[in-house]
């Protein structure tokens, strides 16, 4: 079969299309024809050497596909070869065929595109879990999305409109501002021509927030730690900051993060969470088989529904990673297999 892999960590040239064997799923798995993969910014990462979790390479990236399901074994009944699906992986997605756990699966209705389909699962299992499962989520809170225009980002801005919340996200261009304030975020700023902290409590005079999803890190710590109000938190999703960038320049903004003290999270009744949805299905795998229940529910009723930014073919995987990387995404990248 046809894959793309990294066969060593750099730039995305170092993704290069080589030949495989189709997988042999396990007793609980099912092997997919992938018609369409989702591309994360963990792939990014993973490519830079700078995912801590990713295999050795020479490893084939991608953590989400929609296809058809091509083989399951005996014990298997919830599936059947030509069933419709769209599945979590972890990682082997980049490719024509994959094995994933069955529970890791849903059905895909017949209405719903494959393309459109593999922008589903990581960013709106990410964004349900960080908004619902790490703390109170209710209608009227005051949530900043940051890099709000990506993937994650437009997943909780339709969520957070769903709750009625009052939205802010960032961005880092016009366009991109333009598309926020199109899609209904009450509150788009550019964090690259103004002090994010500042504008957001001038336009809440000083009020503050409830709920910050943070997938950027650094510097970005500190303001937002002082833009929550009591019984707020912050739900850190990644460190995007640290991309493209050398171990020096790493050290240095992992550095200019703010330290998180326990005692003044507790003076001050505000909380910190980490994200990472792998580790959700590995030790709560309860959590996330609700979590991406529920997300299948929400897009099979219309309710959400992921923002295509472009698609490119597999083999144009590493142009799908400049593309990432250089920001010019407004929602989600896939490859078309």
């Amino acid at each position: 079969m046809k894959t793309i892999k990294i066969v060593k960590k750099g730039k995305p040239e170092k993704l290069k299309l080589e030949a495989s064997p189709i997988p042999i799923p396990g007793e609980n798995d099912v092997l997919i024809k992938v018609v369409a993969a989702g591309v994360n910014f963990a792939d990014i990462l993973a490519r830079q050497g700078l995912y801590p979790e990713a295999p050795k390479v020479p490893f084939i990236p991608g953590y989400e596909v929609a296809g058809i399901i091509e083989d399951t074994r005996e014990k298997i009944t919830r599936f059947k070869k030509g069933d419709r699906v769209v599945a979590l992986t972890n990682f082997g997605g980049y490719a024509e065929f994959v094995s994933t756990p069955s529970i890791l699966a849903r059905h895909l209705p017949e209405d719903k595109s494959f393309e459109e389909a593999a922008g589903l699962p990581v960013n709106f299992t990410t964004a349900y879990h960080s908004l619902y499962n790490t703390g109170s989520f209710t209608k009227g809170n005051r949530v900043l999305i940051q890099a709000a225009a990506g993937g994650v980002g437009l997943a909780a801005v339709q969520l957070c409109k769903i709750m009625e919340c009052e939205i802010f996200g960032t961005a880092s261009s016009i366009e991109k501002i333009t598309f926020l304030k199109n899609i209904g975020v009450h509150h788009p700023i550019n964090y690259f021509t103004c002090d994010f902290e500042e504008e957001i409590l001038k336009i809440t005079k000083n009020e503050k927030l409830d709920i910050i999803l943070d997938s950027i890190g650094g510097k970005f710590i500190a303001k937002e730690l002082r833009l929550l109000r009591g019984h707020g938190r912050i739900v850190n999703l990644g460190i995007a900051s640290i991309s493209g960038k050398g171990k020096l320049k790493i050290l240095i903004e992992l550095l200019k993060s703010k330290r998180v003290h326990p005692i003044k999270l507790l003076t001050s009744s505000k909380g910190f969470y980490g994200v990472n949805i792998r580790k959700i299905w590995e030790f709560r795998p309860d959590l996330g088989k609700v979590t991406f229940d529920n997300i299948m529910k929400l897009y099979t009723k219309g309710k959400i529904k992921p923002i295509i930014s472009r698609v490119f073919s597999l083999e144009e995987a590493a142009k799908a990673h400049s593309f990432m990387e250089n920001r010019k995404n407004i929602g989600k990248i896939i490859l078309k297999v």
